[in-house]
C-alpha cells in the first residue's frame, strides 16, 4: 500500500515570492479601484450639493429683464389701475 501512495504521491514546490506578488498586486488593483469609486461619488456629492445651493439662492430670481421701474411704468399709457388688474 505504501508503495503505491509513493507513486501517485506529487511533491510541488510552491514558488511563494511569485504568488505573494500577485496576491499583493490584486489587493493593490482592488484598493485603486474603490478609491476611484470613492472619488467619483465625492464628486457626484459635491455637484449635487452645488446644484441644491444654487436652488436656495436668490440669483436666479433677481433678472434685469424681468424688472420694471417706475418710470417704465409711467412712461406706459396704462393707469395704475389697469396695470394692478394685470397683476393677477
Amino acid at each position: 500500500i505504501v508503495n503505491r501512495l509513493n507513486k501517485t504521491k506529487v511533491e510541488r514546490t510552491p514558488d511563494l515570492r511569485a504568488e505573494r506578488e500577485a496576491v499583493n498586486a490584486a489587493e493593490r488593483a482592488e484598493r485603486k479601484q474603490h478609491l476611484r469609486e470613492k472619488k467619483k461619488r465625492e464628486e457626484i456629492d459635491r455637484l449635487e450639493k452645488e446644484r441644491q445651493s444654487e436652488m436656495r439662492s436668490y440669483k436666479g430670481l433677481m433678472v434685469t429683464d424681468k424688472m420694471t421701474s417706475n418710470k417704465d411704468i409711467a412712461s406706459s399709457n396704462k393707469s395704475l389701475q389697469e396695470l394692478e388688474d394685470d397683476f393677477m
